[in-house]
């Protein structure tokens, strides 16, 4: 293998790394993680495969059931599951995540 500038990854034919996160979609900080370092290896084209797994349980491991007007932290992060499954199927990826791109921005002090 060639000698590569740090930051860089070698030419790679095979798609050898997959990620699977788990991540809390309520979270600002999960979602400009999810908007910029992993939107770059993704554009980018980077061998590597995402998968994201929306944290929806509480700490005893119960699954949530939200209420329509409910505002605590984790039927926020079941309706933001939600939300991100509902726009991955409906407008594509590279749609959804402009769309989260702009909702970071939008909280960014």
């Amino acid at each position: 293998m060639r000698q590569v500038y740090p930051g860089q990854f070698h030419n790679i034919k095979q798609n050898l790394v997959n990620v699977v996160l788990v991540a809390d979609l309520s979270q600002t900080s999960t979602l400009r993680y999810i908007a910029g370092p992993v939107n770059t290896i993704i554009t980018r084209g980077f061998p590597i495969r995402f998968g994201f797994v929306p944290s929806v349980e509480t700490e005893d491991g119960e699954l949530l059931y939200p209420s329509f007007f409910a505002l605590s932290d984790q039927d926020l992060a079941l309706k933001m599951a939600r939300l991100f499954r509902y726009l991955i199927q409906s407008i594509g990826r590279s749609k959804t995540m402009i769309f989260f791109s702009k909702v970071c921005l939008s909280f960014s002090p």
